[in-house]
């Protein structure tokens, strides 16, 4: 029984690691393996080029921390944050109040439908369609579906934006607190 489970723990080493060995062996570079295994990847190169220390991101995609050059700020619905995104929160001139007082310069978000504009929280949706958002950039990223396995994920595209209209009082204050 030890040496069962001994080899099957091996082969499924072996299984989780075939992608990277073949990374490895084929000669790809990183930006390459990093789209095809990292969730929704591709705004990170275009972040990193465009964005200096002095801009401030708001992000909601964790797997993307890692590789980001910049500052930013995470936030989800069950996260407490200096911005409120929870559903229930529906009030655009609040939330850009909060981004402004946070000091964000930027937001990425990810579209409900690839091919339609549109956002959770529902405040966020209705600030993305004010100047008070402006779109830079789409890109069309891909979901990683089994780690180990080929096939699986779907496609999605992600937008960023420039916060527009915060007075410089509200970045002022937020670096003064420590917010950035």
């Amino acid at each position: 029984a030890l040496g069962l489970t001994i080899v099957i723990q091996m082969a499924g080493a072996g299984l989780v690691g075939l992608k990277f060995v073949r990374h490895l062996a084929g000669g790809e570079d990183r930006e390459t393996y990093l789209h095809k295994n990292v969730t929704l990847y591709a705004p990170v190169p275009w972040i990193n080029a465009h964005l200096t220390s002095a801009d401030y991101l708001f992000i909601g995609e964790r797997q993307l921390f890692y590789f980001l050059d910049v500052p930013f700020l995470f936030a989800s619905p069950f996260t407490q944050s200096a911005v409120d995104i929870r559903p229930e929160q529906a009030d655009a001139a609040r939330l850009h109040r909060q981004l402004c007082a946070a000091g964000l310069t930027h937001v990425l978000l990810r579209r409900i439908e690839p091919d339609t504009p549109g956002y959770t929280p529902p405040a966020m949706d209705a600030l993305s369609r004010t100047p008070l958002l402006v779109r830079l950039q789409s890109f069309e990223a891909r979901t990683v579906g089994l780690r180990t396995l080929p096939g699986g994920g779907e496609r999605a595209v992600l937008d960023i934006y420039r916060v527009e209209s915060c007075r410089p009082a509200d970045r002022a204050a937020a670096a003064r607190t420590g917010s950035m």
